[in-house]
C-alpha cells in the first residue's frame, strides 16, 4: 500500500499531469465561453438540449418552441432570438424536416409566416437595383431576395470597374439600406 501512495504521490508532481489538468481546464472553460455567447437553443425530441441565456420577452424560447411545433405540427429543430429592423424580438424556428423556417412574436406568441412577410414588401426588385446602384457605382452581379430576422431584404453585390464590390443588404419593406461591405479584389 505503501508503495502504491508514493507511486501516486511522485505521479501527481510530474508537469505532464499539471499539463494535462490545466488543458483540460482550459478546453472546458473555452466551450463555456462559447456557450454563454451563444443565443441560439436546440430542441431535440421536443425538449430543450442547452439554453445559457436569460429570456426577458414575454415569450420564452421554449415557449415559442411549442408554439411552432403545434403549428407546423413537426418536431422542432433550433430557435433562434432575432431582431427586426425595428428592434421588434422575434423567434426564427427551424424544423427537424426540412419543412420552411417560421418565425414567433416574442411579445404575443403569434406566427409570422414567409407569406405574411412577402405582403409586407413595397419595394421592388428594380427599385431596390436603384437604390444600390446610387450607393455603389458599378454593375450589379448578384441579386438575392431571401428572409433573415423576420423580414425580407434583398441582398446585392455591385462590382465597379475597377474590381471593388460592395455588398448591400436592402429592407424590401422600406428600402433602408441595412448593411454595406467593400472589398477590393
Amino acid at each position: 500500500m505503501n508503495t502504491i501512495k508514493k507511486a501516486w504521490s511522485k505521479f501527481i508532481q510530474t508537469k505532464w499531469l499539471k499539463y494535462g489538468i490545466g488543458a483540460a481546464i482550459i478546453g472546458f472553460g473555452g466551450a463555456a465561453a462559447y456557450d454563454l455567447i451563444d443565443d441560439r437553443d436546440v430542441y431535440a425530441n421536443g425538449g430543450i438540449v442547452k439554453s445559457f441565456t436569460a429570456e426577458t420577452a414575454a415569450v420564452s424560447k421554449q415557449e415559442a418552441a411549442e408554439i411552432a411545433s403545434k403549428e407546423k405540427n413537426s418536431a422542432v429543430e433550433e430557435v433562434e432570438q432575432e431582431y427586426t429592423e425595428t428592434g421588434a424580438g422575434v423567434y426564427q424556428v427551424e424544423f427537424a424536416d426540412d419543412q420552411d423556417d417560421i418565425y414567433v412574436d416574442s411579445e404575443d406568441g403569434t406566427i409570422i409566416t414567409k407569406e405574411m412577410l412577402a405582403d409586407k414588401i413595397k419595394v421592388t426588385e428594380e427599385q431596390a437595383k436603384e437604390i444600390a446602384l446610387k450607393e455603389a457605382d458599378g454593375t450589379i452581379t448578384e441579386f438575392e431576395l431571401d428572409d433573415d430576422n423576420a423580414q425580407f431584404i434583398y441582398d446585392l453585390e455591385v462590382t465597379a470597374k475597377d474590381g471593388m464590390e460592395t455588398e448591400l443588404s436592402i429592407s424590401a419593406e422600406t428600402g433602408k439600406i441595412l448593411s454595406k461591405e467593400q472589398d477590393r479584389f
